[in-house]
This record gives C-alpha cells, structure tokens and sequence, in this order.
C-alpha cells in the first residue's frame, strides 16, 4: 500500500464514519421523537383517568345520597303505617264499645 492508498483508505474510513455518525443520530433522534410523543400519550392518559376517578367518586356520592333519601322514605312510610296501624286499632276498639253500648240500650229500651 502506497502513501496515496493510505490516504484514500483515511479518508474513505472518515465518510464511512461520518455516515454512520449521521444514521445513528438520525436513529437517535427518531427514538427521542418516540419517547416524547408515548410521553404525552401518557399525560393524556393520566389525566382522562384523573377526569374518570372524580367522575366515579361524585357518581357514588350521588348514589350514596340517593339510597340515603330511599331509606329515610322507607323509615319515614313504615313509621306512618305503624302510626295508622295503632290509629285503626283504637278505632277499631272504639267502635266495639259503642256497638257494646248500642246493644245495652237496645236491650235495655227492649225491658221497658
């Protein structure tokens, strides 16, 4: 090998260099690309799950009142049933004395 083959053997290892310099930085780059684009992907997700968690927790909230409210209702009308139920009785117990009442006078008027 010459002196000029020693050169042209340099220079053409610093293109073959350079070149592959230039394919891995491009390489490189196209992986950063990908990381920052699957980074924001990720923020989008993070906050639609963040959106979803509060949404979830004021639906159970809701939901949380509303069996509240049912079950006051239902305390509320098995109360008044109780009370109408005692109500029925008493009346129901008072209209026996009076028909007890009814008979001794109509018994009674029947002696005369």
């Amino acid at each position: 090998m010459t002196g000029d083959d020693a050169v042209i053997g340099d220079e053409k290892i610093e293109s073959l260099t350079l070149r592959n310099l230039r394919e891995l930085r491009r390489d490189q780059q196209m992986l950063f690309d990908l990381v920052k684009r699957q980074n924001e992907r990720l923020g989008r997700m993070s906050s639609d799950m963040d959106r979803n968690t509060n949404e979830l927790k004021s639906d159970i909230v809701l939901l949380e009142n509303r069996s509240l409210t049912a079950m006051e209702n239902d305390t509320y009308l098995r109360r008044k049933v109780d009370d109408l139920s005692e109500d029925m009785a008493t009346l129901l117990t008072g209209l026996a004395n009076i028909q007890k009442q009814i008979s001794n006078l109509t018994d009674a008027v029947g002696k005369f």
